[in-house]
């Protein structure tokens, strides 16, 4: 499959433009007939231009407000097209303006708004896509869109919690870092003129930290090729499934930080799906699009291996107690709303446990990692000391002598 631009002319003699997903050209020429357009130029986009690559993406807070303000215009009556208009005559954001006309411009070819949204992937997530299909197919496109801006706006908040705890454990190994850096390029090389004229042997942790010096200057190349070279194989790796499986699995082992991740995942798991059931979704359908909204590829292929099940006509609950990444008493509570008939509730409620879950392990997220980094931090300032004043020590020792 291959991606087609198209320019296009409507019955009004309108001219508009976009994509289309197709195995060849004469495929995507037909596509576009069936969009009621006449085709004028169709050509396969061989490559993404640079400005594709590095143009700007928004902001999480700009797709929130698109996310609420939508939910607003359409609560009042205002249709799609013309809240899209409107949102894009108000934004004073250029990249954000000419993204809402095209989603704009493809409704209006006759595609879907979650088809217009999936045109542009680098600005609007999965999870956005998928709860606004999901609203369009069960009528209820203003709720979810509420319901996407209030998952967005929590979790953007969590995400801002968790940068400001971990602000003062990066600034003061930063500082360590760089007080390794002085001693070893200033404070050393003195010690050994020193050491190499008197004869004295160097102790033990000036000797480690001078190895560590040498090292580092006459393989500084090689370190930097082996940081880009990780860098870029995390790059690749994360687009193909194997790669974003394995990834996102490291990502919940991750000590401190995994537990909290996996937590605000069940959090949103449970909570689309309590969306989803309580719209009328049949569950096989609900999983289907909770798998898209998860994000995390260790869950999505738990999820689907669940769904599957499901389809052959066991219950969510059992399928699910064989992953380790769902906890006990998420499958208890659904086991209990699928005997009892409230599976939406029972989501509801797991959903507002693992929120407070999450509250909590990031309001005390700080106070884990101070004792860790206490630990570290006097190890590092004793190995420094040591380095730095034995020498000292023994050269008076030897001059005394």
């Amino acid at each position: 499959m291959a991606r087609y631009a198209y320019r296009g002319m409507t019955r009004e003699g309108k001219f508009l433009t976009g994509t289309v997903v197709a195995e060849n050209e004469p495929q995507a020429i037909r596509s576009v007939e069936t969009q009621g357009l006449v085709p004028l130029e169709v050509q396969e986009e061989k490559a993404k231009s640079v400005r594709k690559i590095f143009g700007k993406r928004l902001k999480k807070d700009e797709v929130i407000l698109v996310a609420r303000q939508l939910h607003t215009l359409l609560e009042a009556g205002v249709p799609l097209t013309t809240s899209l208009a409107t949102l894009s005559k108000q934004t004073q954001n250029k990249v954000l303006k000419e993204t809402l006309e095209s989603v704009k411009d493809n409704i209006q070819t006759g595609r879907t708004f979650a088809e217009s949204l999936a045109q542009h992937p680098d600005k609007f997530s999965e999870l956005f896509v998928s709860m606004v299909k999901a609203g369009e197919e069960t009528g209820l496109l203003n709720d979810m869109l509420d319901r996407l801006a209030a998952l967005l706006e929590y979790e953007a908040d969590n995400r801002a919690r968790i940068r400001s705890a971990t602000i003062y454990p990066m600034l003061v190994v930063g500082e360590l870092c760089f007080a390794f850096a002085v001693i070893i390029k200033v404070v050393l090389p003195r010690f050994t003129g020193l050491f190499a004229n008197s004869g004295v042997q160097l102790p033990l942790p000036t000797r480690m930290l001078i190895s560590i010096s040498n090292t580092t200057e006459a393989n500084w190349p090689i370190f930097v090729a082996a940081i880009v070279l990780l860098a870029v194989a995390y790059k690749v790796s994360s687009r193909t499934p194997a790669g974003r499986l394995a990834i996102d699995k490291t990502r919940l082992r991750i000590p401190i930080v995994g537990p909290i991740v996996l937590k605000s995942l069940l959090s949103r798991f449970s909570r689309v799906l309590a969306a989803l059931v309580t719209s009328g979704f049949p569950i096989v359908r609900s999983l289907e699009i909770v798998a898209n909204t998860v994000g995390n590829a260790a869950l999505v292929s738990e999820i689907q291996r669940a769904r599957a099940q499901v389809v052959k006509g066991k219950g969510l609950a059992e399928p699910l107690e064989a992953s380790r990444f769902f906890p006990p008493m998420v499958v208890k509570m659904i086991a209990i709303g699928e005997e009892t008939g409230s599976l939406d509730k029972m989501l509801a409620r797991t959903s507002s446990f693992y929120d407070r879950e999450v509250d909590f392990s990031i309001k005390n997220l700080t106070t884990v990692l101070e004792p860790l980094l206490i630990v570290i931090l006097g190890i590092s300032v004793l190995f420094i000391a040591l380095a730095v004043f034995l020498p000292m020590w023994n050269l008076m020792s030897a001059m005394k002598h």
